[in-house]
């Protein structure tokens, strides 16, 4: 992925907002379904006298609804999880078996982003910078076959903190996998930065492994699979505004991929990276064909 201009994340709360409505929606029908029922109640009961039935069952409805309300408006709309809603980026979604998310134990970045992912960072020795660097690369290298491909490839990261990529440009990577980032990136917030680190980790692999990102482009966008996933060409939480003549879609569309695959859960929102991308819910089942493709093929786990 190349920016062109600091676009911001998705936002979680629109989509509060409408839960919200649709809660007090469906409440409002229960309490008048059971209105209804009371109703009906004290007409059959009337002739035999016994008044009391209607009174007793209408004071446990009022307490039940009560009590669903608040259990509903705590976990349902305020504790929403997922990437979408500010979730943890820090390991593989928590419905993943098999993962190991590497560590640095001896605080050493420069060391251990050599050691344990084959990546030489250039340019700076800024531990905060580097162990940014690291905790991103963590996630998808947590998974056996990424982190075998993404270590052949040998990659040199380069620090340019001080200069404007292409056309103001946050990171780029090329055919040999390296990636090069840029003063932009430097201005979001890591959140952010770990997002496209992860998807230019992507590309590393998928440059160095043509024929692997073809295949899955034939084989999922090509197939007509997933059509509620994919816009112009690319998984629609891309930045769709970047795209041009020039874009290479199955490049993006198989780094994207592989991103929203290891960030993503079924809990949650998997938030487009910039305005001009859409969000997607609970992506390893909406996307299902894409998302098991990547699974088996490249991630292994």
């Amino acid at each position: 992925m190349d920016p062109n201009q600091n676009e911001g994340q998705g936002s979680g709360f629109v989509n509060k907002a409408n839960n919200v409505g649709r809660l007090a929606y469906d409440n409002t029908r229960r309490f008048k379904g059971a209105y209804r029922a009371i109703k009906t109640l004290r007409i059959t009961t009337a002739a035999g006298g016994i008044w009391w039935v209607p009174i007793i069952f209408a004071l446990c409805f009022a307490l039940g609804l009560t009590l669903f309300i608040s259990m509903s408006v705590e976990g349902g709309v305020g504790g929403g999880s997922g990437v979408g809603e500010g979730g943890d980026l820090s390991s593989p979604p928590p419905s993943e078996s098999g993962t190991t998310t590497p560590t640095c134990s001896q605080g050493n970045y420069s060391d251990c982003l050599l050691s344990q992912f084959n990546v030489t960072v250039i340019g700076t020795t800024d531990q905060t910078t580097l162990r940014l660097i690291y905790d991103a690369l963590s996630i998808p290298m947590a998974y056996p076959l990424f982190s075998q491909r993404f270590k052949a490839a040998r990659v040199t990261i380069s620090i340019n903190s001080a200069q404007t990529g292409f056309n103001g440009g946050w990171l780029v990577t090329n055919q040999a996998g390296d990636i090069a980032i840029y003063q932009k990136f430097f201005e979001a917030a890591d959140r952010t930065k770990k997002e496209y680190l992860i998807h230019e980790a992507g590309h590393s692999v998928g440059n160095t492994n043509d024929q692997l990102q073809q295949n899955f482009y034939k084989s999922v966008y090509k197939a007509g699979l997933d059509p509620k996933c994919y816009l112009q060409g690319v998984i629609k939480t891309y930045a769709l505004g970047l795209i041009n003549s020039n874009t290479r879609l199955p490049n993006e569309a198989f780094a994207e991929a592989v991103a929203d695959s290891v960030l993503c859960n079924n809990t949650g929102i998997c938030p487009k990276n910039s305005p001009s991308g859409f969000d997607i819910p609970n992506f390893p089942s909406t996307c299902l064909s894409t998302y098991t493709w990547i699974k088996n093929n490249v991630l292994g786990g």
